[in-house]
């Protein structure tokens, strides 16, 4: 659902789409809505109804000096006599039987489309032929219909002497259950009509008339749709095409030009039945512009029945509605066409319920409520006596029982498809997890992902239309992905399957996310796979495509904090914290990590002791010193540190055995290290030996894990080299074999551009150190390696520096021996 502030942006730029030429429209709309579809569509809507919405904003089309006059006139069988009243369809004349065969009257109501062809003209007989066959006690007859001389369309109805349906109510000051039972023979004929594939699409109090005899009848059912066809089969401009439709009873769906159905009957008769009540509408439109109209129908909430102002006349309390009735009107008039009640008549089976004290469907049962309801229809057994009222109670426990009993027997069917998704559930999140803290268990990490996904394509094939286990597969295909490929997390080092699982994770989540009530939870989702989609992306060099990624986790997340989502804010932090790595050039990065530790500052403010949110804080202040530093202004970055630090080591206090609070704690090390390396090398060197235990004690639990070998492997080659600065070459010698072992293994399972830049880096560094030691062959060897690897990676600064020192080292080996 869109935010306020989206509504007044869709609202602005209708406006100003309106005032531009046809041609330009398109070009305004796509450069005003940007990346936001949401936008858009409601935008294009919005424009798709703007010819329809005409029909009762303007005039008809026309000469209005030279009005088509038919008193006087013969039709066929009919005389036509005065006129008795015009609407958006026509004007409506009384008529008499002219042949003499026998008297009667009619109303003959002439269409403002006219038929300009044969064809045409056939097509509109046949459809009147059609809407003739209704024949119900609540529906006026359609008598006849045809052509005049001049192409004009006309329909012949029983002349009906009546009062529109809420005029009615108020001059009889009818009760309450006199109203409900009105509408429940409304419903039922509307019901009828639906059965015969025929929506009146125009149901408001002056098209239902009550006689004196209290019965209601529906007038010009179906004669909008048969307008609607004559004008579009005759090729007319929207102008010619005056359809039906008022806007206080139209549904959201019609004011926005969407195809019509029997739900939007079902909405009319719920506004209906809320004015019946009420004496008030839920809406009032009348005057108000398009776009004002649209958006009020389309997104604002209308008050409870229950809470409205009452007419003075109204014989009855709002609190009369409260509860069953209130349900009913709001379940009818839901925004979104699917929750409304399937159809009229189970509207009118509602109603029904009502008079007859039952429980209604508008409402979720429960032991209290149909208790209450038994009550409500028992009163006097109640007040006679208590063996009555137990009874009552106990036909109402056999009821319960005897559904209980088919309750279970679909439980039965069910049991095994529970027992899949719940076998399903245990391999991804309880089994693997604790398989991984092993060491040696990623070859066994493997084997339960593919068990895992097996047991997941049965679930899908298995499942029926479940927006709740749909949601559950996507956070289960979402972790395989993770577990599969997450640069950030241990994983096993297989991107391309990890982008298959998440992709379809994300699919899923996307089919509920990106609907008009999407639940917090399909919006976690898609955000999580659009984060994890994009790490990996970015770490395969796809910078275009992490931000990408990123962006719309953004979107996504911010359509939460808008909805008022209670993760909202903690969403939005994270997707930000990924779109801000990828921002170009580094500078502009500044400001968005900013934005983003003050929201995650504001989470951990509200859970001091919270790890998780202590961990946010610290990455930010992590990224956010090393982006200062690498601006140069190390001053600055040197509290963002510390802070991260300092957070980690409270997070490795209090669990000492967390791998990632080990890795996290080790980072912090690397980064003061690397800050006080070039005025500190000592103090440097320090840092770097604890990060270097944290690392090889990480990388003993599990040496194939690919993030924890690749972490080792760069803290090896930091020590090293200050070990080479501090003349100790032995040890420096060892340690960068090591992390070259290391780096290599990365390498050799994620050919990414990344792992071959730390390669290449760590190549070159025990270059240095060969040469250092007089091993030149080494060296070379070494250091032309180190530039193959290197050079697609030259516009990154380190990788640049340790590139030119590799080119170095090989200038030096080509060069002639010289003689002693």
């Amino acid at each position: 659902m869109l935010s306020p502030d989206d509504l007044a942006a869709v609202e602005a730029i209708f406006n100003d789409a309106v005032e531009v030429d046809p041609e330009a429209r398109a070009a305004l709309v796509e450069a005003r809505c940007g990346s936001r579809d949401d936008i858009r569509a409601d935008v294009h809507s919005l424009l798709a109804a703007h010819e329809r919405l005409e029909a009762f904003m303007e005039p008809p089309a026309g000469n209005p000096d030279r009005p088509e006059r038919h008193d006087g006139t013969t039709l066929g069988a009919w005389r036509v006599g005065e006129k008795i009243g015009s609407g958006g369809m026509g004007d409506v004349y009384l008529a008499e039987r002219a042949d003499g065969a026998f008297e009667g009257r009619a109303a003959i109501k002439f269409t403002r489309a006219h038929l300009p062809d044969m064809d045409t003209a056939r097509r509109f007989r046949a459809e009147r032929q059609f809407l003739a066959s209704l024949h119900h006690p609540n529906i006026v007859t359609l008598l006849d219909g045809g052509t005049t001389p001049g192409g004009q369309g006309y329909l012949v109805m029983e002349y009906l002497a009546g009062t529109p349906l809420t005029r009615f109510c108020e001059s009889q000051a009818l009760a309450l259950d006199a109203r409900l039972g009105l509408l429940r023979q409304v419903c039922a004929a509307v019901q009828y009509a639906h059965q015969r594939s025929i929506v009146h699409r125009d149901l408001k109090p002056s098209n239902i008339l009550v006689t004196s005899d209290g019965v209601p009848k529906i007038l010009d059912f179906g004669v909008a749709k048969l307008v609607e066809g004559a004008a579009l089969d005759g090729n007319l401009t929207s102008a010619a095409m005056q359809l039906p439709l008022s806007p206080n009873y139209a549904s959201p769906e019609q004011l926005r030009g969407l195809p019509v159905t029997t739900a939007c009957d079902v909405y009319s008769l719920g506004v209906l039945l809320y004015e019946v009540l009420t004496g008030g509408r839920p809406y009032d439109t009348t005057g108000q512009t398009r776009d004002v109209v649209i958006a009020t129908v389309a997104f604002t909430d209308p008050a409870r029945p229950s809470e409205a102002s009452f007419d003075a006349g109204t014989p009855y309390r709002g609190t009369a509605l409260r509860g069953d009735l209130d349900a009913i009107v709001l379940k009818a008039m839901r925004k979104e066409p699917d929750q409304r009640y399937r159809s009229a008549g189970e509207l009118g089976d509602d109603i029904g319920r009502v008079l007859r004290r039952e429980p209604v469907s508008a409402r979720e049962p429960s032991v209290g409520y149909m208790l209450r309801r038994v009550a409500a229809r028992h009163r006097a057994a109640v007040s006679v006596a208590g063996a009555a009222m137990f009874a009552i109670l106990a036909a109402l426990g056999v009821a319960l029982w005897q559904r209980q009993v088919a309750v279970n027997a679909q439980q039965q069917s069910d049991r095994r498809f529970r027992e899949v998704r719940q076998l399903a559930n245990s391999l991804i999140f309880k089994i693997h997890d604790s398989v991984a803290k092993l060491p040696g268990s990623t070859p066994v990490r493997r084997e339960i992902v593919s068990e895992a996904l097996g047991y997941l394509e049965q679930l899908g094939r298995e499942s029926a239309a479940d927006p709740a286990l749909t949601l559950e597969l996507a956070g289960a295909y979402r972790q395989i992905g993770s577990i599969l490929g997450d640069p950030v997390f241990p994983n096993l080092g297989d991107s391309a399957g990890a982008m298959a699982q998440l992709t379809k994770a994300r699919e899923m989540a996307r089919q509920i996310a990106d609907a008009p009530n999407p639940t917090q939870e399909a919006i976690v989702e898609i955000v999580s796979a659009d984060n994890v989609i994009g790490r990996i992306r970015g770490s395969a060099g796809d910078a275009a495509g992490n931000t990408l990624m990123a962006e719309e986790a953004v979107r996504y997340s911010e359509r939460a904090v808008a909805l008022g989502m209670p993760r909202g804010k903690d969403l939005l932090a994270r997707s930000l914290f990924a779109l801000t790595g990828t921002v170009q050039p580094m500078a502009a990065r500044l400001p968005y990590w900013e934005r983003t530790g003050r929201l995650y500052e504001e989470l951990l403010s509200e859970r001091p002791e919270d790890p998780a949110r202590q961990r946010n804080v610290a990455l930010v202040g992590r990224n956010l010193g090393g982006l200062l530093a690498t601006l140069g202004r190390d001053s600055e970055a040197l509290p963002h540190y510390e802070r991260a630090l300092a957070l980690d080591e409270r997070r490795l206090a209090a669990a000492p055995d967390n791998l990632m609070a080990q890795l996290d704690a080790s980072i912090e090390y690397n980064q003061l290290a690397s800050l006080f390396r070039p005025s500190d090398p000592a103090r440097a060197l320090t840092l770097f030996r604890k990060s270097l235990a944290i690392r090889e004690r990480l990388a003993q639990s599990d040496p194939k894990d690919v993030l924890t070998r690749r972490a080792l492997g760069f803290v090896r080659r930091r020590v090293a080299s200050l070990e080479l600065l501090g003349g100790n070459l032995q040890a420096a010698s060892e340690l960068v074999g090591k992390a070259v072992a290391d780096h290599e293994y990365v390498f050799a399972i994620t050919e990414t551009p990344f792992n071959a830049a730390e390669l290449g880096a760590a190549l070159e560094t025990a270059a240095q150190i060969a040469r250092a030691l007089g091993e030149t062959a080494s060296a070379c060897s070494q250091a032309r390696r180190a530039i193959e690897l290197l050079a697609p990676r030259v516009k990154e600064p380190e990788a640049a520096e340790s590139l030119e020192r590799a080119r170095v080292i090989v200038a030096r080996c080509d060069q002639p021996a010289r003689p002693d």
